[in-house]
């Protein structure tokens, strides 16, 4: 074999074994994008609402679950790029976990609150919202007849000196009656609790901030979709019960959140309220759990949505029963708008709850949603149908 010829198969030989290793390293960087697509947990944040404003040293409640069918691990609220608390697993991976915990804003601004899981194989999930915090509007005092800037100093534990510093449109005057006088706020903002022992040292963290931007490799950056999200309604057109009661409630969650009391429509959920009875056993749901007042989720369009349901009798106003629970995983070919009859037993008696789940129409993602006070979080929103579409 000649030289010229040798030299031909050693270039072949050599771009062979760079195609192998690049295959070799696609290949790799594959089974390790689908590894990271197939344990990432997915996170909800159920409250506060991206855009909620609160008050500079209000507390504000986070309330958030985690799900990954590998198993989890931990959980981890961080704001501003700090980790303000977290919480292991305590049994061995399981697949839901619940993080409720509190922050207290110091400062005046956009707030961002991320709550991050790690799943069982070491895979990271989150979610982001933004949250507004603005400064405590000033303590004031409503002058009546015969108040002086003595009697209201000894009030509010101050002195007329500092009211009169406070209040320079009164020129070291007497206040007039149906003025209003600024008065200094003693306690100021209190310090952000942060969990931990007690030292007051916040919890550990393990690995970095969770970033905003999420970087990845080249070979990974090809063909990476985000998990697709839709918008569903969930309906309770029909409800019947078999025994007689006085009044009827359900405590129903979607998604493993909280379960809310319906009816509510005080918008308090510390209030009694029941639905009104029907003939034959059936209970009114209308303006209630139906069209426009019923609750909207935004979910992933590959993803059984959880559904509890549980429904209470009373007699007499002394006497509540259980009706048994409902608890379901309804699956994304039964978002078609078709009522599905759920019945359970319980000490009450035999119930019957018809659920109409619907797959609204347009793209989420880039459809504005907007806090509805018509309804309990964390299903306060409503599309708008005027922008975005």
């Amino acid at each position: 074999m000649d030289k010229s010829k040798r030299r031909w198969l050693m270039i072949g030989g050599a771009i062979l074994l760079i195609l192998l290793i690049l295959a070799g390293l696609f290949l790799g960087q594959f089974i390790s994008r689908k590894k990271v697509f197939d344990a990432r947990p997915l996170v909800l944040i159920h409250s506060p609402r991206t855009f909620d404003d609160f008050k500079v040293g209000d507390g504000v409640l986070v309330h958030a679950t985690a799900r990954e069918d590998h198993g989890l691990t931990r959980m981890e609220l961080w704001v501003n790029d700090r980790l303000v608390d977290a919480l292991d697993a305590e049994e061995p991976w399981p697949t839901n976990m619940t993080l409720v915990s509190s922050w207290v804003p110091t400062y005046p601004g956009n707030q961002v609150i991320v709550v991050k899981a790690v799943s069982a194989p070491g895979i990271d999930g989150k979610s982001t919202i933004q949250i507004t915090a603005q400064d405590a509007a000033p303590l004031t005092h409503l002058v009546e007849e015969g108040d002086t800037l003595e009697s209201v100093a000894v009030e509010y534990g101050t002195t007329p000196e500092e009211l009169s510093d406070l209040n320079p449109d009164l020129g070291g005057g007497a206040p007039s009656p149906g003025e209003s006088l600024v008065i200094p706020d003693r306690e100021g903002a209190p310090e952000e609790p942060l969990p931990g022992d007690e030292s007051g040292d916040p919890p550990p963290a393990e690995g970095d901030p969770p970033s905003l931007d999420w970087s990845i490799p080249f070979f990974q950056a090809v063909s990476v979709t985000e998990d697709r999200q839709v918008t569903l309604r969930l309906e309770i057109p029909g409800l019947r019960t078999w025994e007689g009661f006085d009044g009827l409630h359900c405590y129903v969650s979607l998604a493993d959140s909280l379960p809310q009391w319906y009816p509510d429509l005080d918008h308090n959920q510390a209030t009694d309220e029941y639905f009104s009875s029907l003939d034959n056993g059936w209970w009114d749901t209308e303006a209630i759990l139906v069209g426009d007042s019923a609750p909207l989720i935004s979910w992933p369009a590959d993803q059984p949505l959880p559904l509890s349901i549980a429904c209470v009798g009373e007699r007499g106003g002394i006497e509540a029963v259980e009706m048994g629970l409902i608890q379901k995983q309804v699956q994304p070919e039964e978002w078609n708008g078709i009522r599905h009859g759920y019945e359970s037993d319980g000490e009450g008696g035999h119930l019957l709850v018809e659920v109409k789940i619907t797959q609204l129409s347009g793209d989420p993602r880039n459809t504005p949603k907007y806090p509805d006070p018509a309804m309990p979080r964390p299903y306060n929103l409503r599309l708008n149908q005027d922008e975005g579409l």
